[in-house]
């Protein structure tokens, strides 16, 4: 708007993306559209417009002829700015009373004491995850490259999401995203080192016809590794796999420890899910010997200075991570301060999993911090117990009155979950605020969104 207001004239609409369906069609419909555009105006020519028939690497990648000194293992990339360290795992147990149908939710506990790591309760932990041994090594051997071999990535000053060396085999286990499901242009690049024709036009309507991109790599979730041992004529250097291979990304987690309570270790609390790269990593650590890469992100859950205005926490499942770091900071802030349950303002738990014997985790914590006054109210909503499925957003609607007087008090809301699930919590807070208010349908949401506007309304959510 600011260009066009100073004078200058649109080529073409600003492009949106949906990233819940397919954004990499999105911006290749815009491209196309653009360069049309661009050609109309400007008449580039059709050989002056890059088209992605060949595939030209920009990466300079060199064995590492003297490699006597490189240590196997995880190394930071050069581009990245998180103080990355290696934290020993203290503790990893489970947390379900029943593993039903390879169901696992696990308490981790990592070292910080001799690290220079610092957080604050309900911090967010970032957590590099390692690849599959078995996988990498296939991926190496099918790319012809020695799993020990070294090497340097240059990309003229852009980032490349690598050390400054790494052996093959490193860069498969801790760099290179090779479980996840390429995307077209990777599929597109790939069918260039196709030696078969038939391979060679396979994998060129894989990356252009998009009922069987979805059908045949979305859905079952078919990865570039799964992909090069079924194309089995695609001769790709693994200089160049390496350039065009998403690079792995830190997974987060909602720190469940209170940094007062206990300053030398992070807590996480996670879910294990199949086939995800980080969970089962992360639950095939062992205590006392194996170790992580690292590092803390600022969250925007922060309690509030006040001690006696009101908190209202909602997080079933794994969501409940963060407060059962403010549970502990409760608990050690008591221990302190002789006059501060004198002082707390009302604290409210709403938890929800699916039956009270198979996932309440940490259950008897829960009760005992009920039962002694340091929760004065806790909600818990078993989906599969009843006839019908119950979630916390339906014990809400119950206790609407209580409810309604902790915000009208200056309460605060804390929401950790699934996006469906904070959808559905926020609007049973405007349907609350309606009945218990008597307001309008405008006038109710109007005043949920001020609370998210003034900080008192806080959410941390995750698509799930």
């Amino acid at each position: 708007r600011r260009i066009v207001k100073l004078g200058g004239n649109r080529l073409i609409d600003v492009g949106l993306g949906d990233d819940d369906d397919s954004i990499e069609d999105d911006f290749n419909e815009w491209k196309a559209a653009f360069f049309t555009a661009a050609d109309k105006k400007f008449q580039l020519g059709a050989n002056n417009i890059v088209t992605d028939d060949s595939y030209t690497p920009e990466w300079s990648v060199k064995i590492v002829e003297d490699a006597a000194g490189y240590s196997p293992g995880y190394s930071p990339a050069t581009d990245s700015k998180d103080n990355i360290e290696m934290s020993r795992v203290e503790v990893n147990r489970e947390l379900r009373q029943k593993c039903i149908n390879g169901g696992s939710t696990r308490h981790i506990e990592f070292s910080i004491s001799d690290l220079s790591v610092n957080y604050y309760t309900a911090d967010n932990l970032g957590i590099y995850p390692r690849n599959d041994q078995k996988t990498s090594f296939k991926l190496c051997k099918r790319l012809r490259v020695h799993t020990n071999e070294v090497f340097t990535a240059n990309s003229s000053g852009r980032p490349t999401g690598l050390p400054k060396q790494f052996s093959a085999m490193d860069a498969m286990l801790w760099h290179l995203d090779i479980n996840n499901a390429p995307k077209k242009s990777l599929i597109s690049t790939l069918s260039y080192y196709a030696t078969d024709d038939a391979e060679k036009s396979e994998l060129k309507s894989l990356s252009t016809d998009k009922k069987r991109y979805d059908k045949e790599i979305i859905k079952p979730h078919t990865s570039v590794a799964a992909l090069l041992e079924k194309f089995q004529s695609v001769e790709i250097p693994f200089q160049v796999f390496i350039e065009i291979c998403p690079k792995l990304q830190p997974r987060f987690y909602t720190i469940s420890s209170s940094s007062n309570a206990q300053p030398g270790r992070i807590t996480i609390t996670m879910s294990v899910l199949k086939g995800g790269v980080c969970t089962n990593y992360l639950a095939k650590l062992r205590p006392e010997r194996d170790t992580a890469p690292v590092f803390v992100r600022p969250s925007t859950f922060r309690l509030p200075k006040q001690v006696s205005l009101p908190i209202i926490m909602i997080g079933p499942g794994t969501g409940l991570a963060p407060f059962m770091g403010f549970i502990q900071e409760f608990q050690y802030k008591s221990s302190k301060d002789q006059n501060y349950d004198q002082e707390k303002g009302q604290r409210m738990l709403y938890f929800g999993c699916r039956r009270s014997d198979e996932d309440f985790i940490y259950k008897e914590q829960l009760l005992s911090a009920r039962k002694n006054g340091v929760l004065d109210d806790l909600q818990l909503a078993f989906s599969r117990e009843g006839k019908e499925k119950v979630y916390v957003q339906h014990l809400m609607s119950k206790n609407g009155p209580s409810l309604y007087r902790c915000l009208e008090r200056g309460g605060y809301i804390f929401v950790c979950g699934g996006t469906s699930m904070g959808r559905e919590v926020k609007d049973a807070f405007v349907s609350l605020v309606r009945s218990e208010g008597g307001k309008a349908e405008a006038e109710a949401r109007a005043y949920v969104e001020s609370l998210s506007k003034t900080g008192r309304y806080v959410q941390e959510l995750w698509s799930v």
